[in-house]
């Protein structure tokens, strides 16, 4: 199960299969680090690095990180999923795109993300159901 939760700060997290992933949310874009574009492909952080070498993506943002007293380089969506397309892991590539398209469509209001991602996925459920039901 895919699970959106808010945090504070622009981020959020996507956890599935005992993962997580932090998402920086930041005027309605989505941005990751590298380390957390290596958790969501289930790629080593330097497969990721050589990749962003190799193909000179530059990084979108940079987000001071007060405990490692350190920027980090964000990348962009867009960038990403090249990297996704690169690696050939279309079904994570698709998901940041659902996740994308769901964070673009949502105001963060008292309502969390994760009971629209569920009334999403029940809404799609009975529509399965409706065709298995014409079949």
């Amino acid at each position: 199960m895919v699970k959106l939760t808010k945090n504070i700060n622009w981020t959020i997290s996507l956890e599935r299969n005992n993962t997580i992933t932090n998402i920086v949310y930041k005027n309605n874009k989505i941005l990751l680090s590298k380390k957390d574009i290596a958790i969501h492909f289930w790629e080593k952080k330097s497969t990721i690095k050589d990749i962003i070498e190799q193909l000179h993506i530059v990084n979108s943002e940079l987000l001071y990180n007060k405990n490692k007293d350190k920027n980090i380089k964000l990348y962009s969506i867009d960038s990403i999923l090249i990297i996704g397309y690169k690696l050939k892991k279309y079904s994570e590539t698709k998901l940041l795109i659902k996740t994308n398209r769901i964070l673009k469509n949502t105001s963060f209001s008292n309502s969390t993300i994760l009971e629209l991602v569920k009334a999403k996925y029940s809404e799609i459920k009975n529509k399965l159901k409706i065709i298995d039901l014409m079949n």
